[in-house]
C-alpha cells in the first residue's frame, strides 16, 4: 500500500511542477502581447512631419514649402514608411517568440492566431496608407511645379 501512495505522491508532485512551469510561459506570452500591442500603436503614430521645417499648418506656407522643398518632403515620408516597416519586422520577431510560449496551450494558440490576423490587417493598412501619402505628395509636387 505504501508503494501506491508513494507513486501517487510522485505523480501529483510531477503534475504540480509541470503546472507551475506552464504559468511562466503564459506570463511571458502576455508580456510579449503587451509589447506587440504597444509597437503596433507606435507604428501607427510615426510622425516626423510635426517637427519638420518642410511642413506647416498654414495653407499658403504649405504651397510654398511644396514648391521649394518637394523632394525633402517626399524623403521625409519615405523615412516614416521605413520606420513603420522596421517596427513591423520587430513585431514579426516577437510573434515568433510568442509561438514558442503558446505551444501546447490551446487558449494561447487561439489568441496568437487572432493576434496575428490583427497584426497582418493593421500592417497592411498602415503601410498602404504610408505609400498612398507618398504618392499623393508626389502628385502635389507635380501639380505645383516643385523644384
Amino acid at each position: 500500500m505504501k508503494k501506491y501512495v508513494r507513486i501517487l505522491l510522485v505523480a501529483m508532485m510531477s503534475l504540480m511542477v509541470l503546472a507551475l512551469a506552464g504559468c511562466g510561459e503564459e506570463d511571458k506570452y502576455n508580456q510579449a502581447k503587451t509589447e506587440v500591442t504597444t509597437m503596433m500603436e507606435e507604428a501607427r503614430n510615426v510622425n516626423d512631419k510635426k517637427d519638420s521645417p518642410y511642413y506647416s499648418d498654414s495653407k499658403e506656407e504649405t504651397l510654398s514649402l511644396i514648391k521649394e522643398h518637394g523632394k525633402e518632403r517626399v524623403e521625409l515620408l519615405k523615412g516614416e514608411l521605413t520606420k513603420r516597416e522596421a517596427i513591423y519586422k520587430q513585431i514579426d520577431e516577437k510573434l515568433k517568440d510568442m509561438a514558442g510560449y503558446a505551444k501546447g496551450n490551446g487558449k494561447l494558440e487561439a489568441d496568437l492566431t487572432e493576434l496575428r490576423h490583427k497584426v497582418d490587417s493593421d500592417k497592411a493598412g498602415v503601410l498602404q496608407m504610408s505609400k498612398e501619402v507618398i504618392a499623393a505628395e508626389k502628385m502635389r509636387i507635380q501639380i505645383y511645379g516643385a523644384k
